[in-house]
């Protein structure tokens, strides 16, 4: 008799230890489900109204371009800069022709 009260309750301590294991795969396996829904309702809404997942990669190349964008338009006011200046040179050479040319005239005026 005692020997079959220990084999009950050496049973009944397994099956307990079963269902509770059981028990705790199935809520993994829930919370696995729920998780992947709430990922997939969250990518849906997401791509609904056009909010796109940052994406690293694609900041840094967007950075890169624009960083990139910039220099070409610094080199492109630089290059505006030498122009002015050139410009201006010319003036002032067209200017000192004048004078030369003005001297010129008074010099053989006064002679």
């Amino acid at each position: 008799m005692g020997e079959l009260m220990y084999w009950v309750m050496f049973l009944a301590c397994v099956s307990v230890l079963v269902m509770a294991t059981f028990v705790m795969l199935y809520q993994r396996q829930i919370n696995i489900d729920l998780r992947n829904k709430y990922n997939d309702l969250v990518r849906e809404l997401n791509n609904s109204f056009g909010w796109e997942e940052w994406n690293w990669a694609n900041n840094f190349r967007e950075y890169a371009r624009k960083v990139d964008s910039l220099e070409n338009f610094r080199i492109d006011i630089e290059r505006l800069e030498i122009i002015k200046k050139a410009l201006d040179a010319q003036k002032l050479e067209e200017l000192q022709k004048r004078k030369e040319l003005v001297e010129r005239e008074i010099k053989k005026l006064e002679s």
